[in-house]
């Protein structure tokens, strides 16, 4: 939001009600009839499922907001999670902040987990009921992309793109396009995001609801085509290309291009910017897997290089030196000036505000 930062939190879909012998990831379903019998087959009359007391999703619920404090103070023990709220018509129901639980119940789970783990996929009228319920836990959770900020003071990452398309794309002017901060703002803001999420899954499975919900092998596909998904074409950039077509405003157009088939014409947008033509070089497939090839190789060598200057580092703790206060950021780890840019982090110390020295240096 544009008072408070970013909002990161974590939806959890939590499933309740199975009768199981063993744990969730390798037990069996118990299925019982209506005299108490356990079967572990399923037969007229028969289920595996109940719906959970009262109570025990109360304490359920206590359970959860404990547990999360407790993680919460050992990442920072100054911290200390709400437990209740006296804010009027609070969300929170007065329960505190940093857990809210919503309890759904569903005439037909497995539809149900269907909707939510499908993306797009068309609602069955027997959970449609369930899913007004849920309150947006299928957006939240497999449709986060497709997510809209409520009102005028907060976006979402990708409400952050369409502001920065509708003033550099469109030609609208900061003050009439969606949403809110400057170009070089919403830049930084982006770039804070996607640092923090590449590589990382949108949506998990645990492996015991994959198995009961038959969806193991469909997860296990899509893994499989996400390792081994081929680049097919494209074009190479320089480092230093690749700097000048940003700074130009033109990365959207060099997408466009490669999306349309035209990566010859990359060259052009290239010299416009600034840069040379043969610093973008277009490839096939070969070429494409080429470069990945390449690529790995550089990040094999940066993280051996960063193992490099871990051992540096404790040779130097080990010698008497140790870290002192950032002289750029002034021990802050944050620099005003810098604002727009990545949040304003300091990119000598990472932010951390702290740099290798002398303790000498450190008492002057």
């Amino acid at each position: 939001s544009q008072a408070g930062g970013w909002h990161p939190h974590l939806n959890l879909l939590v499933f309740l009600g199975g009768q199981l012998e063993g744990t969730p990831a390798n037990g069996q379903l118990i299925y019982t009839d209506e005299d108490g019998n356990g079967y572990f087959e399923p037969g007229e009359g028969r289920s595996c499922t109940f719906e959970p007391p009262a109570e025990d999703l109360e304490a359920f619920e206590e359970w959860m907001h404990g547990y999360w404090a407790g993680a919460r103070r050992s990442i920072d023990p100054t911290y200390e999670t709400s437990t209740e709220c006296d804010r009027r018509d609070c969300k929170c129901g007065g329960k505190g902040h940093g857990v809210q639980l919503h309890v759904i119940t569903s005439p037909d789970d497995k539809a149900l987990i269907d909707y939510l783990t499908k993306a797009g996929g068309e609602t069955a009228k027997s959970v449609q009921a369930d899913v007004d319920a849920a309150k947006g836990a299928a957006a939240e959770t497999a449709h986060s992309t497709a997510k809209a900020a409520k009102g005028t003071k907060s976006m979402t990452p990708f409400q952050i793109l369409d502001r920065l398309w509708a003033i550099e794309h469109d030609g609208l002017a900061e003050a009439d396009a969606p949403g809110y901060g400057t170009t070089e703002q919403c830049r930084g803001w982006w770039l804070e995001y996607e640092t923090a999420t590449r590589g990382r899954r949108a949506f998990e499975m645990t492996r015991g609801l994959a198995r009961h919900t038959d969806l193991a092998g469909e997860l296990e596909a899509y893994r499989y085509q996400e390792m081994h998904r081929r680049l097919l074409g494209g074009v190479v950039l320089t480092s230093e290309a690749h700097g000048q077509v940003a700074e130009a405003g033109t990365d959207f157009a060099v997408a466009e291009l490669v999306a349309a088939g035209r990566e010859a014409d990359v060259a052009g947008l290239v010299a416009d910017a600034g840069g040379r033509e043969d610093h973008a070089r277009a490839v096939d497939e070969a070429g494409a897997a080429e470069f990945m090839e390449s690529l790995a190789e550089v990040m094999k060598a940066k993280a051996k290089a960063r193992a490099a200057e871990r051992l540096e580092f404790d040779r130097l703790a080990e010698a008497g030196h140790g870290l002192v206060p950032c002289e750029p950021c002034g021990g802050t780890g944050h620099r005003e000036e810098y604002a727009g840019i990545h949040g304003g982090r300091c990119f000598p110390c990472g932010g951390t505000g702290r740099v290798i020295g002398d303790a000498d240096d450190d008492q002057e």
